[in-house]
């Protein structure tokens, strides 16, 4: 019977230790991209594609949710942002353009060159790109050939399309345009720098460079403060909950009107994406790329 319950103790124990590796922290998962730094990451439903910002770096892709990486473009400066629709792949290189692929980054053709390109984003058999030279792209043939569409005010530094909206985050607020992005107009979010633009059903995020998160309800028109912490925000958008990827703090989340920091095994890292993977979450770091498997809400443990 004593032999019995040292079993029994044992087993509960092994499991409550595999329970939580597995929901309760963060898992480095880069093999194959040791030490790279990852600003963005993108989902197609057959890959996830990420973006090293280190020098000549490039594109890695990985087929087994983030376990193993492999290069797909590489010897590229500085991957900035990504965006993706079926095999579709569109990479915003600082200072190099874009480079497109139509074979899931088996083969890249570089576009827009001598554009530094920090927006990128797909709506509708349309891809979109806003340059820090203030020109805005459009194209509608799988982004082999690329049209400006206007000449604007603002850098651009985010972008999201959705419905007949395209929001920009700039570095001078939040714009908006409904018209494909002829004409572009102020919202009344004008908080400077604005570094990344998130939705999840009618609710539109804002994340600042040092002035904390907005909300907006009505298609990016009229913002409220949704958080007041001071420190890049990169964000993700999720059911009951919104992540926060920060500057050397890791993961900021608010969920059920409580914020919380969430990065056990994760340290002090900087986190630029965030992306939902079947039921796990995957961030980019400084360093790294790290996974956390999701229960119900992988933040309430």
């Amino acid at each position: 019977m004593k032999t019995k319950k040292i079993i029994l103790s044992i087993l509960t124990l092994f499991i409550f230790i595999v329970y939580k590796n597995s929901y309760g922290q963060w898992i480095k998962s880069d093999k194959g991209m040791e030490g790279k730094q990852i600003k963005s990451l993108a989902y197609n439903n057959k890959y996830i594609f990420a973006g090293s910002i280190n020098t000549k770096s490039g594109v890695f892709r990985s087929s087994d949710n983030g376990k193993v990486w492999t290069p797909s473009l590489f010897s590229v400066n500085r991957i900035i942002q990504l965006v993706v629709h079926d095999s579709i792949v569109i990479a915003a290189a600082d200072n190099d353009g874009i480079y497109v692929s139509k074979n899931n980054g088996d083969n890249w053709d570089a576009k827009l060159t001598n554009n530094q390109i920090y927006a990128v984003a797909y709506n509708n058999d349309k891809f979109y790109s806003g340059t820090i030279g203030k020109k805005f792209y459009k194209s509608s043939d799988c982004g082999s050939k690329w049209d400006i569409v206007s000449n604007t005010l603002f850098q651009f530094r985010s972008l999201i399309a959705y419905d007949s909206i395209i929001l920009a985050g700039t570095t001078e607020g939040v714009y908006f345009t409904s018209n494909g992005g002829i004409n572009w107009h102020p919202t009344d979010l004008t908080a400077g720098l604005i570094i990344s633009l998130s939705r999840f059903g009618n609710e539109i995020f804002a994340g600042t460079h040092n002035n904390g998160i907005y909300k907006s309800i009505n298609n990016g028109i009229n913002w409220i403060q949704f958080s007041t912490i001071d420190i890049d925000n990169y964000l993700l958008t999720l059911d009951n909950f919104v992540l926060s990827g920060t500057y050397k703090g890791g993961i900021v989340v608010y969920s059920c009107n409580k914020l919380q920091r969430r990065n056990e095994g994760l340290n002090k890292e900087t986190v630029y994406a965030i992306i939902k993977v079947d039921n796990d979450i995957l961030i980019g770091t400084g360093s790294s790329v790290f996974r956390r498997t999701i229960c119900i809400n992988p933040f309430t443990n």
